[in-house]
């Protein structure tokens, strides 16, 4: 018998799983989890675990505590475990160096990158430009000493919310939210006529500075000083700053899980969604069709470092029908 593996380590990831599943009609599934990434990512994603899916075999490790020792072992014994099964398709939400490694040594038809935010950009422009190849480390060196492969040749598939050209001969499928549009039945939802802005941690990646950041936020509120704005916050980012804004008219909104789905669990229409370069503004997009979804387009010269992924990010929002914002 063959399965399909989903190796995922993030809530929107396990997300996307479930809409594989339902678009490919799958079964004989086996889920990989693994906790890299703090006790709030893997407290979502348990959330998140629908009882409607029945796994064939679930595995779950790693350690929420990224000060924790290596789980090189570990991964060992994982890919270990997987070589024992054949593979109609396997599903990872990331592609790096693990990942690389445990596809080298899994056979399968199909693989596909399931969505973990807008690096699903990065990563198809990268195997356009060839820039993926693994390079010699010891860290991947390790893995040949157990046997194991650290390259992979097979060409990796996308099932995706972005609208991408496909490389080469790759297959590209749209992920059009179908499962959860059924659950839920969007269109029966009460219009929400707030004004939501999508926090993102841009200061804490580096890639613009703390006083510009709150310009933004600044200068949105005085925008719409006659409407009710709540400001999204986002699970990685340091909201002290952004706190000394609210009274009756701004609030901050913390949510315990992808925001999405607290607007699909409170069965809300947002009637306008104002982001950066969140990749949630294009799931909303799919998701609320009739809501307006804004972007704010940081400049060049309010940019620290790597300017050309917000190009990347924004030429894909153009042709999605997300527009801009001017602040």
């Amino acid at each position: 018998m063959n399965y399909n593996l989903f190796i995922i380590r993030s809530p929107l990831q396990i997300i996307n799983a479930y809409e594989a599943i339902d678009y490919f009609d799958l079964k004989n599934n086996i889920l990989v989890t693994i906790d890299t990434k703090g006790l709030s990512n893997a407290e979502q994603i348990s959330y998140l675990k629908s009882n409607d899916i029945k796994w064939e075999k679930e595995i779950r490790f790693g350690n929420t505590d990224q000060k924790s020792k290596s789980n090189f072992l570990q991964y060992i014994k994982l890919i270990k475990s997987l070589k024992e099964y054949k593979y109609d398709n396997i599903f990872i939400g990331d592609y790096g160096s693990i990942h690389k490694i445990i596809l080298a040594n899994l056979k399968s038809k199909n693989q596909y990158l399931l969505d973990d935010g807008t690096t699903t950009l990065l990563r198809h422009l990268q195997f356009k430009t060839d820039k993926t190849k693994s390079k010699f480390s010891l860290r991947t060196f390790r893995f040949k000493l157990f046997g194991l492969k650290t390259n992979t040749k097979q060409l990796l598939n996308y099932f995706s919310i972005f609208k991408l050209n496909p490389n080469f001969s790759e297959k590209v499928i749209m992920n059009n939210f179908d499962k959860l549009k059924t659950i839920h039945n969007i269109d029966s939802f009460t219009k929400d006529n707030c004004i939501y802005i999508m926090g993102q941690p841009l200061v804490e990646t580096g890639y613009i500075k703390r006083d510009v950041y709150l310009d933004f936020i600044t200068n949105i509120i005085k925008k719409y000083k006659n409407q009710k704005v709540v400001y999204l916050a986002h699970r990685s980012e340091t909201l002290e700053s952004i706190e000394e804004y609210e009274n009756d008219f701004f609030t901050i909104l913390k949510s315990s899980k992808p925001i999405e789905l607290m607007f699909l669990e409170e069965k809300k229409y947002p009637e306008q969604i104002i982001g950066f370069t969140s990749a949630a503004l294009f799931t909303f997009k799919i998701l609320f069709p009739k809501s307006s979804i804004l972007s704010i387009e940081i400049t060049k010269e309010q940019f620290v470092q790597n300017y050309y992924i917000m190009e990347l990010i924004y030429s894909h929002m153009k042709s999605q029908d997300i527009e801009f914002l001017t602040v």
